[in-house]
């Protein structure tokens, strides 16, 4: 009757795929399961049609356009593990696949020992919508194996000893002229094991990648890789360690109110530490209430129960070490709290149907060793939930502290639960209003022929972000491309493919076609060297652009990212006229760019760049401050091209520190590197504080500010190449740093706001309101506050505009974001800055809400 049994030994099949083949392969089927955990009790039967396979030819070729025989073709995807078709190739370098009809492939691999490897991308445009990923695989593909490096891969334990069998995979490669990486890390198909001495060897990779290639350990159940090994564009090594540690074991009993046992109940345990690749794994409790799993050790735990009846408080901060057993991790169900809510649209009120809602349980601080500088200073555990056809969603937690948001991760809210039986939180968002934009590139100094294979990067303005969306898609054999657009004004580059020719030009509100005309371009050459004056091969760079049409401009953070060949040398191509450059060097040790150097870019004549010095690592904090971003900071509307380096801007690292609290206690957030290449953002207005402005770690002078006193301070720190830390009371400047070093700061009780940086919008800058401004342009700011002792609870602070302003003469509205504080073991409440659309759009342009 076509029915079948398949066991599962997993705690749910989310990701899984089920193939069903018949006739040879000629009629396929596949079920896939999606990202959401499901019910143990559930037993409804899934259902595969059988379909006739799709035939896709692929050729292979090498750098020379040679037939390559003998390769390994497959077709695969995302949390695809096994290829579903793979094939070698005949001595035409051909092979057939028969892929199942309603497969999402992804991308069609190809590889060789010795001669390389490539990569098919199905999609039309980077990143795809839903709508378009994936489309069908084309009938015909061609894949170019231009060249092969061997890497080897050692595994050793924690104490050096070489690990056989075990299996290794690249993560992701990304090849010139491509529109993204492909993600191999669940392949089966490109993965290798370790020999008898530790070793895996890939001899395919491609010689020429334009990003890092990490390689993940396929061996989750036993083994942990918390460092992944990784090899740099133009490196020259061939012999990477891969240093893996025994994983740890955790179990435990959940029983039921009665104390019987509770059996199929979901339990999550996430991680977090000094990795990029912290664990999150699902178990299920047997017939006995009894649960036990493997998790990577060397992570500070959360372990919570996961189910729509009942819940349990977590047991959280749970550290665990290499090929440790911690035992005895018991829960007591309960009913615990519902959080309950509905989604529907800001339009006109209607239900919003599978939007995800985002859970996150905050654990205690991790202790020293555990912090990464990518996920902050305190354990974390996530869940989520999808509204119904109703626009309904429903959780179900125990006692703890949560962080909440909703869908495209609005209206963040952190939620401190106790025994409330329910909470109620509702949202209205209208989803991004995607339309196609349609084009066509050619070479206006050669007829205007159409240009294939050209790299077309589109991006909204920055004078209009709504519904932000950038876009990245590569022209076809007759030049033509299509991406998805959200609403607003967009710019569109584009350039060919060896960069000879580029140019840019602006899309309007309505506009579904576009031409773009490519004329010659400006190529940008330079050379890294260390301190020493020797040239640094395999150095990352990275270049970002500032484009500029008209009165129209827009930023491209990943324009290009070179690396130098042997002789340090890096080059840069396809600048548009008129554009801006950053040039940002990566730091291994902070895994962060630096700006090194800036330039304009004025026709298509070359460009020298004056070489670059990567220096010296600097000592950074032991975990980036939340909300700093690893990415390049997007330029400041009046920022100028940088020099090269100078002395005073290779003077030792400063720091601002902001110390809240009364008595004084340290807010470790609150702490920013101010230094030639900042890394800073975030808006805030503090309770009482003093303010350190020292030299690396050294202490200088300080100011202690109540706020029961209201002479006024603005301390900022800007994004630009003229401005840094400055201080003013009344509109008297007292200290700047560029000029002072950040170290004269008169003694005195002040009222401080302070800006971070980091400036989004080129039409929101910071803004000092004191006696000598004009109220006809900036209306008058209240500030109501209380000074707080050490035991208090601080009221919600607000700065509140009470017009009038030029754009609302009957402004009064009030704007504010507020966020739990803990000092001294209390919990307080205190201001972030906040607004909305309606209440920037009131404010004066230039404005900024402190």
């Amino acid at each position: 009757d076509g029915t079948f049994v398949l066991p599962f030994n997993r705690a749910s099949p989310h990701y899984e795929h089920v193939l069903a083949v018949a006739d040879g392969g000629e009629r396929q089927g596949i079920y896939e399961f999606g990202p959401e955990v499901l019910d143990a009790t559930t037993r409804t039967p899934i259902k595969i049609v059988l379909k006739p396979s799709r035939r896709v030819s692929v050729r292979v070729v090498d750098g020379s356009g040679k037939p390559v025989a003998e390769a390994t073709v497959g077709a695969t995807g995302y949390f695809v593990e096994a290829p579903i078709h793979v094939g070698k190739t005949d001595e035409n370098g051909a092979v057939s696949l028969l892929v199942p009809a309603d497969l999402k492939v992804e991308w069609v691999i190809g590889f060789k020992a010795g001669v390389g490897f490539d990569y098919f991308e199905n999609y039309p445009f980077w990143p795809p919508t839903a709508e378009s990923k994936p489309r069908l695989l084309p009938e015909q593909i061609k894949l170019v194996l231009d060249g092969a490096r061997q890497m080897h891969i050692r595994a050793v334990n924690s104490d050096g000893r070489p690990l056989p069998e075990v299996g290794f995979v690249p993560w992701t490669i990304k090849k010139p002229g491509k529109m993204a990486d492909v993600n191999l890390s669940g392949s089966r198909l490109a993965a290798q094991s370790t020999d008898a001495q530790g070793i895996a060897s890939f001899d395919w990779l491609p010689v020429n990648v334009t990003q890092d290639v990490a390689f993940l350990c396929q061996d989750g159940e036993d083994l942990h890789l918390p460092d992944s090994p990784r090899f740099r564009p133009g490196g020259s090594e061939t012999e990477l360690t891969a240093r893996l540690l025994r994983n740890a074991r955790v179990a435990g009993k959940v029983l039921l109110p009665n104390g019987t046992p509770a059996r199929d109940i979901l339990i999550q345990a996430e991680g977090r530490g000094a990795t990029n690749h912290y664990c999150r794994k699902y178990i299920r409790t047997t017939v006995d209430g009894s649960y036990k799993a493997t998790v990577y050790p060397e992570q500070s735990y959360i372990i919570a129960i996961i189910d729509d009846t009942w819940a349990a408080p977590s047991h959280t901060g749970v550290i665990l070490r290499e090929d440790q057993v911690r035992d005895g991790l018991d829960f007591q169900l309960a009913r615990g709290t519902i959080i309950r809510g509905t989604i529907t649209s800001e339009a006109d009120e209607s239900p919003l149907a599978g939007e995800t809602i985002t859970l996150n349980q905050i654990g205690p601080e991790l202790p020293e060793g555990f912090r990464s500088q990518s996920d902050g200073r305190e354990g974390d555990l996530v869940r989520w939930a999808k509204s119904d056809a109703a626009g309904c969603y429903v959780l179900r937690v125990g006692p703890g502290t949560y962080e909440m948001w909703g869908p495209d991760y609005a209206k963040r809210e952190r939620l401190v639960i106790a025994t409330e039986e329910e909470i109620v939180r509702s949202f209205e968002f209208d989803k991004p209003d995607l339309k196609p934009l349609a084009g066509l590139v050619v070479n206006e100094t050669n007829d205007e022929k159409p240009v294939s294979g050209a790299i077309v990067y589109a991006a909204p303005t920055d004078q209009d972000r709504r519904n932000r969306r950038e876009s990245e898609a590569i022209t076809d054999s007759q030049g033509r491309f299509k991406v998805a657009r959200g609403v607003g004004p967009m710019i569109v580059y584009a350039r060919d493919v060896e960069g000879l020719s580029a140019t840019s030009v602006k899309v309007g509100d309505d506009q579904e076609n576009v031409t773009v005309p490519l004329v010659p371009a400006a190529k940008a050459t330079g050379r890294v060297v260390d301190e020493t004056g020797k040239p640094l091969a395999g150095q990352q760079v990275h270049c970002s652009l500032s484009i500029r049409v008209g009165d129209a401009s827009a930023w491209m953070p990943g324009f290009a990212q070179p690396s130098t060949d042997a002789n340090g040398i890096f080059s840069v191509p396809g600048l548009p006229d008129g554009a801006h450059c950053d040039v940002l060097l990566l730091n291994p040790a902070r895994s962060s760019f630096e700006q090194a150097y800036a330039f304009d870019v004025r026709g298509s004549e070359n460009i020298d760049i004056p070489d670059l010095i990567a220096r010296a690592s600097e000592p950074v904090p032991a975990t980036r401050p939340a909300g700093v971003s690893n990415a390049p900071r997007r330029p400041s509307a009046t920022s100028r091209p940088a020099t090269r380096p100078t002395a005073e801007s290779a003077r030792p690292p400063l720091w601002l520190s902001l110390v809240l609290g009364s008595p004084i206690a340290k807010l470790q957030d609150f702490r920013y590197r101010v230094s030639s290449a900042r890394s800073l953002k975030g808006v805030g207005i503090l309770p009482p504080f003093k303010l350190v402005v020292h030299p690396a770690e050294s202490p200088s002078r300080t100011v202690h500010c109540p706020l029961s006193r209201l002479d006024r301070v603005l301390a900022s720190v800007r994004e630009n190449n003229s401005g840094g830390f400055s201080a003013r009371v009344n509109g008297d400047r007292l200290g700047n740093a560029e000029q002072k070093a950040l170290g004269e700061l008169a003694d005195g009780e002040y009222l401080a706001a302070i800006y971070l940086g980091d400036i989004r919008c080129s039409n929101i800058a910071p803004f000092t309101i004191d006696s000598k401004d004009d109220p006809a342009k900036i209306a008058p700011v209240e500030l109501s506050a209380i000074e707080a002792g050490p035991a208090a609870v601080w009221p919600n602070l607000a700065l509140r505009i009470t017009g009038p302003t030029p754009k609302d003469p009957d402004l009064n509205r009030m704007a504010m974001m507020v966020a739990p504080l803990i000092i001294d073991g209390i919990e307080h409440r205190a201001i972030g800055g906040g607004g909305n659309g309606d209440f920037y759009s009131a404010l004066p342009s230039g404005s900024q809400m402190l």
